[in-house]
């Protein structure tokens, strides 16, 4: 949001979705390479880097 303004989606109005990679905006997956390890093609999911900082849990 321009406006730095804080906003909240209601949960009646969140579809799933289920993309190739290559759909998802470019803005998108460059900030979830900061946060997660890789893009599981076959989940269609990205897989979280937690369980390499936390094997244990």
């Amino acid at each position: 949001v321009e406006d730095k303004s804080v906003r909240y989606v209601a949960e009646e109005n969140i579809e799933p979705m289920d993309p190739e990679l290559s759909e998802l905006p470019s803005s998108l997956v460059a900030v979830a390479g900061k946060h997660f390890k890789r893009w599981d093609g076959e989940s269609r999911t990205f897989v979280s880097n937690i369980r390499d900082e936390y094997p244990e849990d």
